[in-house]
């Protein structure tokens, strides 16, 4: 029976009943496409109720995960319940909390009040993107604790037990033994994990795929090592190839035992999933090969974790092992010296992560290559002795603390090497590269380490190309207007060819200039920006000045980087020229004294065909008395005086300027509910199209000779990402 109807590829596997290697693929392919689907769809579409934004709330979950500091605390918390909603699926939301009483404890069922809103991050060129972090450990909302209701305290675990016991017993602060051996990070310092990022050997001190690995070979090593004890003892016990199961049985159970001494962190339980999988099919009566093996434990990464595939760790692990796999196919490291082996092994796994390290982290550790080198064949050697005395101690309380004493000062050593290596000049280099680049730059890596193969070192070069165009500063016949997404601030940069002037600083938080560090300076570096010419501070609000006293100190400023401020260089009628740009100031008068919102400095920026009008906070009253005065102040593009609060931006104003687009420079979902409502339709009246960061993100407008000025968002068409769908709905 014929069925023309259908494709070739369905008609030739109906006859046959057998699929063919491409069929196999394009199923697999689609059956992969609808779940991951399946996944991102469940996320976007469970948002938070409407009416439950900015509004108190009653949350009923579990702690899922704590970090306490003295004056804060971030609990990461699976949802049961909020308000009257009960949640058949698990759902986490982050919370925190100014000021702790008390620090809370994984494990522990609580009753809170908190305010929320949908989880978002800030976005910008270069940055590290919170919002694909919260995805990836799928946290649904975040927010601030207002008030605890209840919580039950859970039985003492056997981890905190142990944990007691170390810190009873060591005399000073094991807090690198505890992190090597529990999982427990929490006495780590900003420091310490400054130190490890620019060693490059964080990966040592969290517990993951390694050390699951590493006590699974050690305990199998251990079994094959009691089996030829046994016979040559004269026992009768079977062939190692008769306990093989046994013996995986046995490791995958101790080893789950070890992921949940550790705290379950997810990279481990992943690592263990993975592990028993692996002994399942090895040890079965079927011949698995080791290409189906990698594909079949892929898979599994891929269905069980699938928002993991957001997460920097998976990544890194996921090129680690496929990095692994590929160096011991082209080398035949299986049949090398196994000093060789290892050394190779390391060398070449340093230059094939080095792309990944660069994109997630925007930095590399010269110093990591031969760190790494030293440190991992000790910390491999290591973990299983610090067990074995952990068990020692245990057993034997009168040397408890001479033993774990020893550990901890061991590890303490280490550290202290590691803080010497850290502070080494020109130790850590910063990479701060657009994402195709180093995918590009990844495979002319592996290029380079395949056989000869024709036109192997042109594909090379192509594949190199892309890297070497990324450190070329913007064309210097345009000008570009850079608005950095901030939060509730404001943060601009006018940009030509490798030089900038800034337009405010955004917010800092305790004095921690958090904007300015993570957000403008990385776009800055990722821009190839190489001086900052001139800082223009619209007034001292924090959220426009928060970033001053950083920026002060960096070396794109220098000694000939000019600062004006409404009481120092901001005059009306004065102006400059720079890169062929004319900077016009309209406010505030000469003589002023003030440095506040209606003081704000107003400018313009121009060239012959476009021009750029840059207000501040000023308000309705600045607003008439600039009208009075008859100030040009038409512009192609508008940043919204103060945030589009509806104090400022009158209809009068929104007449006069006329602009073609306006960019209002808010905070998601802040809680002044920026822009205003009529704002917004006085706007649309005159037909400006309006641009917000709080779903926009960074905003970047193009001015070149004759053309109209483009605009590009960062979330719409930078780097579009299918979570951001959650952010578009609600802008809506």
């Amino acid at each position: 029976m014929r069925y023309p109807f259908l494709p070739r590829i369905c008609r030739k596997s109906s006859y046959s009943g057998v699929l063919s290697g491409t069929e196999k693929v394009i199923q697999g392919a689609s059956i992969g496409i609808l779940w991951m689907a399946s996944v991102g769809h469940w996320y976007v579409v469970w948002q938070l109720p409407v009416n439950n934004i900015h509004q108190d709330v009653t949350v009923k979950g579990e702690i899922f995960d704590v970090d306490c500091d003295f004056d804060k605390q971030q609990l990461t918390v699976a949802v049961d319940a909020l308000d009257n909603d009960t949640y058949f699926f698990t759902r986490y939301i982050r919370v925190y909390e100014h000021t702790p009483i008390a620090c809370r404890q994984a494990g522990q069922d609580v009753t809170f009040t908190a305010r929320l809103k949908p989880a978002a991050g800030l976005a910008n060129p270069g940055a590290f993107d919170y919002h694909r972090l919260l995805v990836s450990k799928n946290i649904v909302a975040t927010g601030y604790i207002r008030a605890w209701q209840q919580w039950h305290a859970p039985s003492e675990s056997a981890r905190q037990q142990i944990k007691r016991f170390i810190v009873s017993h060591s005399g000073s602060d094991p807090k690198w033994l505890l992190a090597l051996l529990l999982g427990d990070r929490s006495g780590l310092s900003d420091a310490d994990w400054d130190t490890l990022q620019n060693t490059g050997t964080a990966h040592l001190f969290s517990v993951s795929g390694m050390h699951v690995g590493i006590i699974a070979t050690a305990l199998v090593l251990l079994a094959k090592i009691a089996i030829v004890v046994w016979s040559r003892a004269g026992g009768t016990l079977a062939p190692y190839r008769n306990v093989r199961r046994p013996i995986a049985v046995a490791v995958c159970l101790v080893a789950a035992g070890y992921v949940t001494l550790t705290g379950a962190a997810l990279p481990a339980v992943r690592a263990w999933v993975l592990l028993t999988i692996c002994f399942t099919l090895t040890t079965s009566a079927a011949s698995w090969s080791a290409r189906h093996v990698a594909l079949l434990m892929t898979t599994a990464c891929f269905v069980l974790f699938p928002l993991q595939l957001l997460s920097a760790g998976f990544i890194l692990s996921l090129a680690a092992v496929y990095g692994i796999w590929f160096l011991l196919w082209r080398y035949q490291l299986a049949a090398t010296n196994w000093w060789r082996a290892g050394l190779m092994m390391q060398v070449g796994l340093s230059l094939l992560l080095i792309p990944v390290t660069a994109g997630w982290f925007s930095l590399f550790s010269l110093v990591s290559l031969p760190v790494n080198l030293v440190l991992i064949p000790v910390i491999t050697l290591s973990l299983p002795l610090l067990f074995l005395s952990l068990g020692a101690a245990l057993l034997m309380p009168a040397f408890a603390g001479d033993i774990i004493r020893c550990c901890a000062t061991f590890l303490n050593v280490i550290a202290s090497v590691l803080e010497r290596v850290a502070s080494l000049p020109g130790g850590v280099v910063q990479m701060t590269l657009p994402s195709g680049s180093l995918l590009m730059l990844m495979v002319a890596i592996c290029l380079m380490a395949f056989p000869a193969v024709p036109y192997r070192k042109c594909c090379v070069c192509l594949c190199l190309l892309p890297l070497m165009l990324a450190w070329v500063p913007y064309r210097s016949d345009s000008w570009f207007l850079h608005v950095f997404d901030v939060g509730q601030g404001t943060a601009l940069a006018i940009t030509r060819g490798d030089r900038a002037i800034l337009i405010d600083t955004g917010p800092a938080y305790n004095d921690y200039a958090y904007a300015m560090e993570s957000a403008v300076l990385p776009a800055l570096k990722q821009l190839n920006i190489r001086h900052i010419d001139g800082v223009i501070i619209s007034h001292s609000d924090n959220d426009h000045a928060g970033g001053v006293n950083l920026l002060r100190q960096h070396p794109l400023t220098h000694t000939n980087t000019f600062w004006h401020t409404p009481v120092s260089g901001c005059r009306q009628g004065s102006q400059f020229q720079w890169q062929s740009l004319t900077f016009y100031y309209h406010w505030p008068m000469p003589g002023n004294l003030t440095n506040d919102n209606a003081n704000s400095c107003v400018l313009t920026v121009k060239d012959d065909e476009h021009s750029v009008l840059l207000p501040g906070d000023i308000e309705r009253s600045t607003e008439y008395q600039l009208l009075a005065q008859r100030s040009t102040l038409a512009a192609n593009v508008l940043v919204a005086p103060h945030h589009g609060s509806r104090t400022s931006s009158t209809m009068a104003w929104v007449k006069v300027t006329q602009p073609e687009t306006v960019i209002f420079t808010t905070g998601y979902l802040n809680r002044w509910h920026f822009p205003s409502h009529d704002v917004v339709e006085r706007y649309r009246k005159v037909g400006a199209r309006q641009l917000n960061t709080a779903f926009s993100g960074y905003i970047r407008v193009a001015f070149s000779p004759g053309a109209s000025p483009q605009v590009q968002q960062y979330r719409q068409d930078l780097a579009p990402a299918w979570y951001h769908a959650a952010l578009f709905t609600r802008e809506k």
